[in-house]
């Protein structure tokens, strides 16, 4: 997920548990780009590099 939201970015990113809550089951753990993981790119030059 790409967001420029902090909070949608939080919300995004939390664990999904597939199954019972009973079993071992598998745990998502989606890709979220946002405002706090991603820098900032202010120009071309930092764009290139």
């Amino acid at each position: 997920m790409l967001t420029q939201s902090s909070s949608t970015a939080r919300w995004a990113a939390q664990p999904i548990r597939m199954g019972l809550p009973v079993w071992n089951s598998p745990t998502v753990r989606p890709l979220v780009l946002g405002p706090e993981n991603v820098p900032l790119i202010m120009g071309e030059r930092e764009a290139v590099e």
